[in-house]
């Protein structure tokens, strides 16, 4: 056995070599080559078996591998922020079309010939309905009668003033004799001859607005308004009130003028 040997069996290092091989096994990174036919290593390990154990950590490396994947993307879909669904609501303007307000036809503007005649029936209108109330024969329209009763009150609307008698003098049934209209009433036990009247002043507005002393609005009334507050005004007057609800008379005339600065003059005459 030569000497170098010996010394190994005896528990001495073998002589240090310097080659390639032997420096790898000193520092542990050393792998047995493997030859390009399959041959047994040094260590007498065989191809066989390096093969089978490559194979499984191959299939165990490539199964973890899969699993990773798996659960990154499984990780991925828990941890992705969840944005709150939000609806952005956003107000669409209304838009309100309106007609554009046009003039009334001169025919029917407050105070024209057409408006009054429509005051005059809506007036002659209200009265029936409270003669309706009362259980009392509606009057008939007198057109006679409402042309002496428009001309009284054109005559108040022009001269200023609020009277049965006229600027003449002439009292209701004078006036009526000089238009040619007669109106004779029996009432058993004495008769009467003439007309009977009532006359009433309104405005075409309810109030005025005032700024600083000036007038600048006026709050007009409609023409379904007035009647209304006419034939009220009548209501509310014990003579006026006698005269709409006596059942003698048959007949009535409205007549409606209206003045320059705005005052309706209505009369009303009946037979």
């Amino acid at each position: 056995m030569p000497l170098e040997d010996r010394d190994y069996m005896r528990g001495k290092h073998p002589p240090a070599c310097t080659c390639v091989e032997c420096e790898r096994r000193r520092r542990g990174s050393w792998s047995p080559p493997l030859s390009s036919q399959g041959e047994q290593y040094s260590n007498g390990q065989s191809w066989t078996t390096v093969l089978f154990i490559s194979l499984v950590l191959l299939l165990l490396g490539g199964g973890f591998t899969l699993f990773a994947l798996r659960s990154d993307r499984t990780s991925e879909t828990l941890s992705a922020p969840t944005m709150p669904h939000i609806t952005s609501i956003t107000p669409v303007p209304t838009i309100e079309l309106k007609a554009t307000p046009t003039a009334a036809p001169k025919s029917q503007q407050r105070g024209s010939a057409v408006w009054v005649v429509d005051l005059e029936g809506q007036v002659h209108a209200s009265v029936n309905m409270e003669r309706e109330k009362a259980g009392i024969k509606v009057l008939a329209s007198d057109q006679k009668l409402s042309e002496i009763a428009r001309k009284h009150s054109a005559d108040m609307a022009v001269n200023d003033y609020r009277a049965h008698e006229n600027q003449s003098g002439q009292s209701p049934s004078a006036r009526a004799t000089t238009a040619g209209y007669k109106c004779r009433k029996d009432y058993g036990t004495y008769y009467t001859d003439g007309i009977a009247e009532n006359i009433f002043q309104a405005w075409l507005y309810s109030s005025t607005t005032y700024l600083n002393g000036i007038p600048v609005g006026k709050d007009y009334m409609s023409i379904s308004e007035l009647p209304r507050q006419i034939v009220d005004g009548w209501m509310n007057s014990p003579g006026h009130r006698q005269n709409i609800l006596e059942p003698n008379y048959d007949r009535q005339g409205i007549g409606v003028s209206v003045s320059s600065d705005e005052k309706v003059y209505v009369t009303q005459n009946f037979c």
